[in-house]
């Protein structure tokens, strides 16, 4: 998590897909954009997409790095702001294929151990997970 939040090559400053011009392009180059430029460019294809499809027009991906108050303001912002329940749980992707082999391997479908260890050892090994690049989100 540490790379994540205070990495030399995290994101620092909202990125666009443009065009040669500078104008949005969905299928442009990303170029580095002011904060004002990204929540206006937001604005714009939000209320273009709620006009054209209504509340079901807009979604959140969640991420799997959410804060419990950043998940919170997430559901409020679509089902109260928005009208919408298109909100969508990284653990839906990530987690649900992962039952399966916890399931098979452990008889459980979460993961084995307790958190009380964690306090208790000196070392803990972890393979296949590489936070800051699988859950980049």
């Amino acid at each position: 998590l540490w790379k994540i939040m205070y990495g030399a090559d995290r994101l620092k400053q909202p990125l666009l897909r443009v065009d040669s011009n500078g104008n949005f392009d969905k299928n442009g180059k990303f170029a580095p954009v002011s904060w004002k430029r990204a929540f206006d460019e937001m604005e714009v294809h939000i209320k273009k997409a709620l006009k054209a499809s209504g509340p079901e027009g807009v979604g959140v991906f969640a991420s799997g790095q959410y804060t419990i108050m950043e998940g919170y303001a997430a559901q409020k912002m679509m089902k109260a702001g928005f009208r919408s329940n298109a909100i969508d749980p990284n653990a839906r992707h990530c987690m649900a294929s992962a039952v399966v082999g916890f399931y098979q391997t452990f008889g459980i479908d979460g993961p084995s151990g307790c958190y009380d260890d964690i306090e208790l050892t000196d070392t803990i090994v972890s393979w296949g997970s590489n936070m800051a690049e699988m859950h980049p989100i």
